[in-house]
């Protein structure tokens, strides 16, 4: 874990990760995640950023949690099912699956509803 930030390099680190990970297991790259990781930074509360990166070999997930009007939301790319991105609330829970091919106006219209 690291420390909470604004900043583009803890977005990096996410991304990063995610593309190693991706990479290990041979999986593609998630193409949304541009898209999902834009709408995170235009919506996020400031100085709510925190990247989440296990060990390589660990199944936990990749996560970049931040709050968005107060409420903490999780990022969460894992490998596991073919690997994808998932937005949960603080709980873990799932509020949101994005798949490779969505559109940037479907990504938007998912965090308009939260």
């Amino acid at each position: 874990m690291t420390a909470p930030g604004n900043g583009v390099e803890v977005v990096r680190r996410y991304l990063e990760a995610v593309v190693r990970r991706a990479e290990h297991h041979q999986l593609a790259y998630p193409e949304v995640a541009g898209h999902v990781v834009v709408e995170v930074i235009l919506r996020h509360d400031a100085d709510s950023l925190d990247c989440r990166v296990p060990p390589p070999a660990s199944a936990s997930p990749i996560e970049l949690v931040f709050t968005m009007q107060g409420t903490v939301y999780r990022l969460v790319y894992t490998h596991t099912g073919g690997g994808h991105l998932e937005l949960c609330d603080a709980e873990r829970a799932v509020v949101c699956r994005f798949r490779s091919g969505e559109t940037w106006a479907w990504v938007n219209a998912e965090f308009n509803k939260l």
